[in-house]
């Protein structure tokens, strides 16, 4: 296999944070890359998201 080839994964929010959390165990010069580019994914996705639509709150 590949050591180059890019995978996609499929993680939520919480599951990121634990990666996060493992990486930050590990020496910096190893893991910052990696780091790097999981923040530019999740910023690309999470500026993607439609806002929440206002226009169908229930009201009481």
């Amino acid at each position: 296999m590949d050591e180059q080839q890019e995978m996609t994964l499929h993680l939520s929010l919480d599951e990121i944070q634990v990666v996060f959390k493992a990486l930050g165990f590990q020496p910096f010069h190893e893991v910052y890359e990696i780091i790097g580019k999981i923040n530019a994914q999740v910023n690309e996705q999470l500026s993607q998201e439609p806002p929440p639509d206002h226009n169908h709150t229930s009201h009481p």
